[in-house]
This record gives C-alpha cells, sequence and structure tokens, in this order.
C-alpha cells in the first residue's frame, strides 16, 4: 500500500508531535483542576486489585494482592474510600495469577521510583492516550490531510469521554488503545510492503497486548489470518515472485507473527503453571469468569458481564482445604469452566444469538457523544470500502467482534482499544464537506 499525503499535508509528524503535546498538557491540567492528580481510585471494581499487585511488587512481596500496610491504606483513608468489603481480606499479600502482568509492572516502578501515589500511574496513561492521539493526528494529516486531522483531534479529545475516563483511571484501557494503534499501523504498512522487520515488530505489539490484557490471546489467531492474507496478497500481486512460493511467505509470516508473540509471554506463562501448578499459562481469569458470558444470567443480562457466579462459585468452594488464593483461584477456574462448557452443550443455539447480543451490547451508543462518533465511523466505513485502510481496520474490528462473542459485554470496555481505526473513520465522514476530491482517504486503492 502507497500512502499518498492529502495535498496540505506538509508536516504530519509536527502536527502529531503538536496533538500529543497538547492531549498531554490538556488532560493532566483537567485532571489536576476537577479532581487531583493524586486522589485514590474507587475500590470497588479492578482498580485497587491493580494498585495493590504494583505496591506489593515494588516491595518484593511478588505479584501478590493483599497485605495493606498502612502506607499503601493512607491514601484511602484520607479520602474515607476505604471500603468496608476489604477489611476482612488477609493481612499478608498472597500471590496470585488473575491479572496480566505489564500494568502491575509499570505501577511497581512507578512506586519504586515515586513512593506512595497516583500521579505517576496517570501521568503514565495520559502519556499513553496523547500517544494515540498524536498516531491518530499524524496519520490524518498524511492521508487525509488537516481539515481531517483537526476533526479527528477535537473528536477524540473533547467529544469522546472515554479518553478523559481512561486516560484518569488506573486500568489497562489507555496503554491497550496505545499497542492496538501500533498493531493496526503496522498491519497498514505490512499491506504496503512486505517486511519480516514488520512482522517481528507486530509479533512484539502481540505480546505485549496479551501481557497488558489477558483477553488479546484469543485475538492471535484472527490476527494471523489477516497477516497470513497481507502478506500473500502483496507477495502474489509481485510480477517477481514465482508462484511456487508465493504461499510460503504468507505461511512464514503468520508463523513468525505467533512465534514472536508466543515469546514475548512465555516467561509470564512458564510463571503461571509453575505457581499454579497445572496448565494455565494464562492465568485463571478468564475461565473464571466463563460462567458470566455462558449461563442464564448472561441470557438475562443479554450477554453483559456479571460477578454473580464467581462470586457463587467461591461460595461453593471447600475453603478448609484449600490453603491459598492460587488453590482457590484454580479450583473456581476449573468449576466455572465446567459449568460454562456444560451450558454451551445444552444450549447451542442460546450460546450463539448471546454471541451476538454481546457484540451489540458493546458497540450501541449509550451516549450523544457515541451515536456521533459510532455513526460518523460507521458512514466513513461503507464510504470508503474500497480502501485499503479501511478493509484492515474492518478486519481488526471483525476479530474483536468473534473475540466479544466468545467472552461477555462489559458494556463497551472491549472496543475502547480501537478509538484509533473508529475515529479515522469518523474523521473521513465529518471531513468530506473540506475536501475536495472524493478519494478524501489519500490510502491507494489495492
Amino acid at each position: 500500500m502507497r500512502i499518498v499525503p492529502g495535498r496540505c499535508a506538509r508536516s504530519p509528524s509536527i502536527c502529531g508531535a503538536a496533538a500529543f503535546i497538547l492531549t498531554v498538557i490538556v488532560l493532566l491540567g483537567h485532571y489536576s483542576v476537577k479532581y487531583g492528580l493524586n486522589v485514590p481510585p474507587s475500590t470497588s471494581g479492578d482498580e485497587l486489585s491493580y494498585d495493590s499487585i504494583g505496591w506489593n511488587l515494588a516491595h518484593g512481596f511478588g505479584f501478590a494482592e493483599g497485605g495493606y500496610d498502612q502506607d499503601f491504606r493512607r491514601p484511602y483513608e484520607q479520602v474515607g474510600d476505604w471500603g468496608p468489603h476489604l477489611v476482612g481480606r488477609t493481612a499478608n499479600p498472597e500471590l496470585v495469577a488473575h491479572r496480566p502482568p505489564l500494568f502491575p509492572l509499570c505501577l511497581a516502578g512507578l512506586n519504586t521510583v515515586g513512593g506512595r501515589q497516583f500521579w505517576a500511574v496517570r501521568t503514565l496513561n495520559v502519556l499513553a492516550t496523547a500517544g494515540t492521539c498524536g498516531l491518530l493526528v499524524w496519520y490524518l494529516v498524511l492521508t487525509q490531510g488537516r481539515a481531517a486531522a483537526l476533526i479527528g483531534f477535537f473528536m477524540f479529545l473533547v467529544v469522546d469521554t472515554r479518553t478523559r475516563l481512561y486516560g484518569r483511571a488506573i486500568l489497562t484501557e489507555a496503554t491497550a488503545t496505545f499497542l492496538t494503534t501500533l498493531a493496526t499501523l503496522l498491519l497498514i504498512q505490512l499491506y504496503g510492503r512486505y517486511r519480516i522487520s514488520t512482522v517481528l515488530m507486530l509479533g512484539i505489539v502481540g505480546g505485549l497486548l496479551v501481557l497488558d490484557r489477558t483477553v488479546f490471546a484469543l485475538w492471535l489467531p484472527g490476527m494471523a489470518v489477516i497477516v497470513f492474507a497481507l502478506t500473500a496478497r502483496v507477495v502474489i500481486s509481485s510480477a517477481k515472485q514465482r508462484p511456487g512460493r508465493r504461499w510460503r511467505h504468507a505461511f512464514f509470516a503468520a508463523g513468525l507473527f505467533i512465534s514472536v508473540t508466543i515469546l514475548v509471554v512465555m516467561p509470564w506463562a512458564i510463571r503461571n503453571v509453575r505457581v499454579l501448578g497445572t496448565m494455565m499459562p494464562l492465568g485463571t481469569q478468564g475461565m473464571s469468569q466463563l460462567p458470566a458470558g455462558f449461563s442464564d444470567l448472561a441470557v438475562q443480562r443479554n450477554g453483559l458481564w456479571s460477578n454473580e457466579p464467581t462470586v457463587r462459585l467461591h461460595r461453593s468452594l471447600d475453603h478448609e482445604s484449600l490453603t491459598t488464593r492460587l488453590e482457590r483461584d484454580v479450583a473456581r477456574a476449573r468449576l466455572a469452566k465446567e459449568e460454562a462448557f456444560q451450558w454451551i452443550q445444552d444450549n447451542p443455539g442460546q450460546s450463539v444469538w448471546l454471541a451476538v447480543f454481546k457484540v451489540w451490547q458493546e458497540y450501541r451508543p449509550r451516549a450523544a457523544p457515541e451515536w456521533l462518533i459510532g455513526l460518523s465511523a460507521l458512514v466513513g466505513a461503507l464510504l470508503s470500502l474500497r480502501h485499503s485502510d479501511t478493509r484492515i481496520f474492518l478486519a481488526v474490528h471483525t476479530v474483536s467482534c468473534v473475540v466479544i462473542g466468545c467472552t461477555w459485554s462489559v458494556e463497551g470496555r472491549f472496543v475502547v482499544p480501537l478509538m484509533f481505526s473508529t475515529h479515522v473513520l469518523a474523521a473521513r465522514t465529518l471531513s468530506c464537506p473540506f475536501v475536495g476530491r472524493s478519494d478524501a482517504s489519500g490510502v491507494a486503492h489495492s
């Protein structure tokens, strides 16, 4: 694929850097004035878990939760947000394997350098969000012109509320969005020219995505298919390539992508197998949550995730015979897997319809800004189906939809990492009045 700059796009890198810097200033300023960068997160969700693991890693207790010492509790107690549901937890840190390691490792490093604080991790998330915004503006300037880039920047930073929400939350959305953006751009580059270095970089990014959010492990087969198709297209279209070698390159590229990804994830997988004493290389979270996606309750909730199955299975365990957190997590994961697989066997038709509802729950707009962005992106995709980058965006979204159907819906959180492609397509629609030619994308057709 050959990227043709827009007619007014003389400095995409400068525009991207400016968007990055401005996003950092705006978000940090907004958080400082409205909330405070050091305000602790809510104790009712995943943020406390990441905070605890990062703190324990920084203090030599390993990849563990619990052990809420006075230094850890102090910021929560100061704002009265130390929930009563945490009081009954063990005073000693317990090793866990239900969270991916990349974000907690970043937290551990920031805790080691900065001590007990929250401003550093929020700054990290702001940098990741700003990186996505900078790449978005750079790509739009390069392919559609400055008008589209300005619209895309405004829509991303001002209109899209997810940018401000997940830039502040102590969660993995911001880093996952940045890494998914890099993966998408590497796929676009691979479409233009087959290079082993591009596939290697894509494998590294794929491994980091799995280490950031375990659900991306389910993306790997679909991503391998995309890599295979893109490589086959480039090689087959080359007049210099002999017919007998066409498909070898495609199979090699897909295999290389998977191999590099596995190598990146391998240390974490080995650690999990060792501490869990069973073949659960990606930890226990995925299997323990399966009933939330495949059960009568999931049907009642139209595919929306619920914590009820996890709580119910936890209560059903024989805690006297399971002395450690890891043992309890493994037991619950096995029970959950059996229960979910049995439900799927008993309800094959409902499982298929449930997958459709899950995808709808993730993509359906819930507020006016989401309607504007979603409808604009849909129109942009329809208007530019001939363009190679649009087809790549849709392929990545298709992989995401399959994964959502195989898991559950969390009311839009699973599509947050796809914000780059969504905003490129939305800007393609909203910038049409400012573009003087029909090929507004500036991307050469296949």
